[in-house]
């Protein structure tokens, strides 16, 4: 399968995604939940193998900024393009995920989203690619950072160029997912799951 035949479950990821509430006063941020990509494979393989299949295609990889510099194989080309991703995730806290526990619940969302932000990244380079009819055998996407929505935590609206404020890493993982509560009168209480992605281009090796 090529690159850009490998994004295409993407677009349904993105449809699927719930749509967060707008402004609450009431909601605060209550973790920042940080993964190392081999946690976030580790858990896609297990609990959903067409996202893992998606998200970690063998024609794609990803680079972190925090990493050493990313550099390309002979052949290949770096194409810069300023990309970003805002995805976002909701629960409605009841008896059932309170058996589950609120560690494991936080867990299976963040990740969820995780998987969703980096196929959005991979979406985004098959669109460059598309535009600028290269062809690819692999890609790399360089120097990927993760962030919050300055409007946060007040407002979570994940539409394309919403705000960003990137934040450094902390220990080993590089993609952070924002937990966020509220309680909402009759709603009872909600967490908000938010990752947001930046990145500055790839590396392709053409076919």
């Amino acid at each position: 399968m090529t690159l850009k035949a490998s994004v295409l479950a993407c677009l349904c990821l993105a449809a699927a995604q719930p749509a967060l509430a707008g402004d609450d006063k009431t909601r605060v941020l209550v973790a920042k939940r940080w993964y190392t990509e081999a946690y976030v494979r580790q858990h896609l393989a297990k609990v959903s193998a067409a996202q893992y299949g998606n998200v970690f295609h063998p024609s794609i990889a990803y680079h972190y900024a925090a990493n050493a510099p990313a550099t390309g194989g002979k052949g290949d080309r770096f194409i810069a393009l300023d990309m970003s991703t805002r995805h976002g995730g909701a629960v409605r806290w009841s008896a059932e995920r309170e058996a589950r526990g609120l560690s494991s619940v936080t867990d299976e969302e963040c990740l969820s989203v995780i998987g969703a932000s980096l196929a959005s990244l991979k979406f985004q380079v098959k669109r460059e690619l598309t535009r600028s009819r290269a062809r690819a055998k692999s890609a790399v996407i360089t120097e990927i950072r993760s962030g919050a929505l300055k409007s946060a935590p007040l407002d979570l609206n994940v539409n394309r160029g919403r705000p960003i404020t990137i934040i450094p890493p902390e220990g080993e993982g590089r993609l952070l997912c924002n937990v966020y509560k509220s309680s909402r009168g009759s709603m009872g209480i909600t967490y908000d799951y938010s990752v947001v992605l930046t990145a500055s281009g790839f590396y392709m090796q053409p076919r």
